[in-house]
């Protein structure tokens, strides 16, 4: 079992070096990296990764609750209850630890929404390979 900061010391070397094969080493594939290494940690609760899932969720359902609302203490209390109850739900419905998050499938959907975002070779790559070397380092090898 490996902690978060040999994930991402692994991950970005790893995905560095796959950008910089592609010419492609550039902020974006190393942020990709970084996310692709602490990603698959997403799926437990004690972890940095699933901590600011759960702030994006919550932060993104205030966000589009706000549009909805009027733009008074009411509304924007309702916006709040929103975000803090989207937060509560994805909390209670994370998967088990090293369940999905921790398989090549997901890593293929990590892999294809980079794609999706950048149409970046090197950013895919980058992205791709940190996660993969943390299910390496995690000794979690499964296809789902």
């Amino acid at each position: 079992m490996s902690g978060w900061k040999t994930h991402l010391t692994a991950g970005v070397a790893a995905g560095g070096v796959a950008a910089l094969a592609l010419n492609g080493l550039g902020l974006q594939s190393l942020a990709a990296a970084v996310l692709g290494a602490l990603l698959p940690d997403a799926d437990h609760h004690k972890t940095k990764a699933f901590k600011a899932v759960l702030v994006v969720i919550g932060a993104t359902a205030f966000a589009l609750a706000k549009t909805a609302f009027p733009n008074t203490i009411e509304g924007v209390g309702i916006s709040l209850a929103v975000g803090l109850a989207a937060a509560a739900i994805a909390a209670w419905l994370k998967p088990a630890h090293r369940g999905v998050t921790h398989s090549l499938a997901f890593c293929a959907a990590f892999a294809l929404a980079l794609w999706l975002l950048t149409h970046s070779p090197s950013t895919v790559a980058s992205g791709g390979i940190a996660f993969a070397t943390h299910l390496v380092l995690d000794r979690e090898l499964k296809a789902f």
